[in-house]
């Protein structure tokens, strides 16, 4: 190439010397060009040409990785995938094993032989799968997870599992939340444990705080747009988190909850399924239920992805705007350790303007205890605070079925008053006809609802009491001492001719088994016109003819108020009568209706006050509440092992032994003193035995 150049730069000239000349001069031009290449670098490219890396896009797998990564898959571990463990185990292990279970309610022993990491099957719609998320666009999220006293594994596989299914750039943090727990392993031993986490935080309270103001703890230091509540023994579904969030990014007044799966607390088995999702409601005596989604809601959703709209929520595993939060009064403040809690704040999302939903995307999988591990006694007055403030007029239904809950001490709900008219919410009559139509409303007619008194057996009353709480149907109604606290011996008799249970959820119906001398409970219809004529009561009233009160006397009635002669029957100048239309065997009863409690609001100086206040509401025989004194022939029969069948009015002896002392007590001081010739006194006190006594068969068979 110098050769060349130099060859060019000698154009035109003659002579080898030029040609010497022009090939050095070359040469020490291409050595300065290429010491200027080497100091300054080749020449600047196109401005379009140095556009920085493009970063990857709004939904890459990039941006779903998770804060850690799950350990390899080790198909033979223990409860891998979410199976069922069972171990064989020696007389030692299986005394430390129920051991764990007697403190916890949850099989600890086998929980820490479970990985802290394991992996879950796949649960949700496969629809789900298919979903694609803005991950720059989603709000980020602190995850709180409050707890007290928690077992080491349960409570760590909660933290690993969030870390490990949660996208880094959504998760902004973990808080664990120390409600003064006293075991040593939550002490010096978690702080150093979760110093090595990234993005895990624990703060701990002064003082045994409960659920409610020790999750408030934590969201008042929560960096994260969003609240994201978990309770202390869970584990978290691949793709948990963004459905939670990309519905709050959608409409920030949507409270968000999770499908919550079941995992087994003694085999630890996941048992979510990936069908149709329960949403939550409630029964009268202000009790979470769980219930399947109504036609008009399954109606209204375009796709199995969309949220499911539910009128109340488990309560412990949520997603909220921080400021929405704020927004609705948070927690109420005034509520004690748990229970309650989440009916309150159902009540209010929806009464207050917002909307409480579930979606079918987002699954996290919760160890419901064996029972409650610590005490619940304040969950009652917690009730009594969600009925007071928010429910109107229709707390009455709550407290006609539990009558000792009018005495609870609730506190002060001024502020959470004041909080609803601020906000201006809607009553509950409003909630109940828009959110939860599928709900009955009892009507609770005065005198048409209570206790069902046998009145031929002392103390003993209708009784519901279904051995298994999550099947209420198909089972025999029995005679049980009577309590006089409502739930398992509340009834209303209804406008519609029935016997409705509807303490708990689902409502259901005595009903007359066909061919058997039994009654059974079975679901209530729904349409009320097409009752069938098993499950009607047919009442009715029956005037006492005038010439019984004639014969008997002004003097003769005081003595019936006496000794309660006729009382089976007879209530100033009528008997009622509540009858199964193809009833048999005839048994009396007395509807009691709930006392109206004539202390409500009183201050109580001591706790024994309190308590013999609590006695008297539920054993002093109440008139002023509006007593029906009914007979009733239900074609009742129990089994062998209960009260035996027989008929009261006509085997009792009691009924016998009044009618004795009536007649003794009535002859010598009403007949006797008016007979002219005690001559004739022997005929006269036997005609007024018999006719006393046909008078007293008559009466009985108009009643029955």
């Amino acid at each position: 190439m110098a050769g060349r150049l130099g060859r060019w730069m000698c154009w035109g000239k003659r002579g080898r010397g030029c040609r010497d000349g022009g090939t050095l001069l070359a040469l020490g031009l291409l050595a300065a060009l290429g010491f200027l290449v080497w100091r300054h670098g080749p020449p600047p490219r196109h401005a379009a040409r140095r556009a920085p890396p493009q970063p990857p896009s709004p939904d890459s797998e990039l941006l779903r990785r998770p804060v850690y990564a799950k350990p390899a898959l080790d198909p033979g571990a223990l409860g891998e995938l979410g199976r069922a463990v069972r171990l064989e185990l020696s007389p030692a292990e299986k005394r430390r094993q129920e051991e764990s279970i007697r403190r916890h309610q949850i099989n600890i022993y086998l929980s820490d032989r479970i990985s802290l990491h394991r992996r879950l099957p796949e649960r949700w719609n496969p629809l789900c799968r298919e979903k694609k998320y803005d991950y720059y666009s989603l709000p980020k999220t602190s995850v709180v997870i409050a707890f007290y006293n928690e077992a080491w594994s349960t409570l760590l596989r909660t933290v690993h599992s969030v870390l490990e299914t949660s996208p880094d750039i959504l998760l902004e943090e973990v808080i664990l939340v120390d409600d003064y727990s006293d075991k040593e392993h939550l002490k010096e031993t978690l702080e150093n444990y979760v110093a090595g986490l990234r993005k895990v935080r624990l703060i701990r309270a002064n003082k045994r705080e409960g659920l409610v103001r020790a999750r408030l703890l934590g969201a008042s230091v929560a960096k994260g747009d969003i609240l994201t509540f978990l309770d202390c023994h869970c584990e978290c579904h691949e793709g948990w988190l963004e459905p939670l969030l990309a519905r709050i990014a959608e409409e920030e007044t949507a409270v968000v909850c999770p499908v919550i799966d079941v995992i087994d607390w003694n085999t630890f088995e996941y048992l979510g399924n990936a069908g149709e999702p329960q949403i939550g409601g409630f029964d009268w005596r202000l009790v979470f239920t769980w219930h399947s989604t109504p036609e008009r809601e399954q109606k209204r959703r375009k796709s199995k992805t969309d949220v499911i709209r539910s009128p109340t929520m488990a309560g412990g595993l949520f997603s909220v705007s921080k400021k929405y939060f704020d927004y609705l009064g948070s927690y109420d403040t005034g509520m004690e350790v748990w229970g309650g809690e989440n009916l309150e704040f159902s009540f209010r999302i929806w009464q207050c303007g917002g909307s409480l939903e579930i979606h079918p995307c987002s699954h996290v999988g919760h160890v419901f205890p064996k029972q409650a591990p610590y005490s619940r006694s304040k969950a009652l007055a917690n009730s009594v605070r969600a009925a007071e403030v928010w429910m109107d007029e229709y707390k009455q239904l709550y407290y006609h079925r539990n009558p000792h809950a009018r005495l609870e001490p609730y506190g002060d709900v001024t502020e959470r008053r004041l909080l609803r008219e601020k906000l201006k919410c809607k009553d509950f009559k409003w909630f109940l006809e828009n959110v939860y139509p599928e709900l009955h409303v009892p009507e609770d007619r005065p005198g048409f609802f209570g206790m069902l008194k046998n009145r031929g057996m002392e103390n003993f009353c209708f009784d519901y009491n279904p051995t298994n709480e999550h099947q209420v149907t198909g089972q025999r109604v029995i005679l049980y001492p009577c309590h006089g606290m409502g739930q398992n011996q509340f009834f209303e008799y209804t406008s519609h001719n029935e016997i409705r249970y509807n303490t708990r959820q689902p409502e259901v119906c005595a009903a007359v088994d066909s061919g058997t001398d039994y009654l059974t409970m079975y679901l209530c219809q729904e349409n009320v016109h097409s009752v069938p004529e098993n499950q009607k009561f047919l009442f009715r009233k029956v005037s006492v003819p005038a010439w019984v009160w004639v014969f008997l006397g002004v003097g003769g009635r005081i003595i019936v108020e006496v000794f309660k002669f006729l009382s089976y029957c007879i209530h100033i100048m009528q008997a009622t009568t509540l009858a199964q239309v193809s009833g048999r065997n005839r048994v009396s009863w007395l509807l009691i209706s709930e006392h109206r409690n004539r202390v409500a609001g009183k201050e109580y100086s001591t706790h024994k006050e309190q308590e013999d206040e609590r006695k008297e509401s539920t054993l002093v025989n109440i008139e002023e509440a509006g007593n029906l004194l009914s007979c009733m022939s239900p074609l009742l029969s129990f089994p062998e092992t209960e009260v035996p069948q027989y008929n009261p009015f006509l085997t009792s002896s009691y009924g016998w032994t009044t009618f004795a002392l009536f007649s003794l007590i009535y002859f010598p001081v009403f007949i006797l003193p008016y007979i002219p010739n005690t001559s004739h006194t022997t005929i006269t006190l036997g005609s007024f035995l018999l006719l006393n006594s046909c008078l007293y068969i008559i009466l009985e068979k108009t009643c029955v």
